[in-house]
């Protein structure tokens, strides 16, 4: 995970642990990770890390059960990378899918290439219209996201001119039905 932690700088550390993943019966690889990482947040607070229950209102507006489903990283635009029956997945409301990215044992796949293909990182995540938009709108709050105004899939530019900082409770919501 070597290759994450020296791609993002360091933006905020958090108070508080990771939160508790023994009852849900996530890998070892998970919880040593986590135990490192605690809740701190990653390039000006694109990557925050946070407790699996800060996640869990949103997976039920994609049709999952949150108690099978343990969430741990929340980016810029609401994307939540999560554990859930035996694989890492990320749930991306932007584009309104769900993608398997690594099976149990492949989190250092999803942290240290997945997480740090530039390309990659600008096509599904959106990181160079976060960067763009950062010293407008400065790091989205625990309960905050980037969203598109109007949203991508309702015909919006994908320009950081037209990116507002969101609620994320109402626009995790919004996108869902999209």
């Amino acid at each position: 995970m070597d290759t994450f932690l020296s791609t993002y700088r360091l933006s905020a550390q958090h108070e508080g642990g990771p939160g508790s993943g023994a009852a849900r019966n996530i890998p070892p690889e998970l919880t040593t990770w986590l135990n490192l990482v605690k809740r701190n947040s990653y390039a000006d607070g694109f990557f925050q890390f946070v407790s699996a229950e800060n996640c869990a209102p949103y997976f039920s507006l994609w049709g999952l059960d949150p108690a099978q489903c343990f969430g741990f990283l929340k980016c810029g635009f609401g994307h939540l990378v999560f554990y859930h029956d035996g694989q890492y997945k990320t749930l991306n409301p932007v584009y309104n899918c769900i993608d398997e990215v690594g099976d149990e044992g492949n989190l250092e796949f999803v942290m240290d290439i997945l997480l740090c293909d530039r390309d990659g990182m600008e096509a599904s995540f959106l990181l160079d219209v976060y960067e763009n938009a950062f010293p407008r709108l400065g790091a989205p709050a625990l309960a905050e996201m980037y969203a598109f105004i109007p949203a991508l899939r309702l015909g919006g530019s994908r320009d950081a001119d037209n990116v507002e900082k969101k609620p994320m409770r109402t626009e995790m919501a919004i996108l869902a039905q999209l």
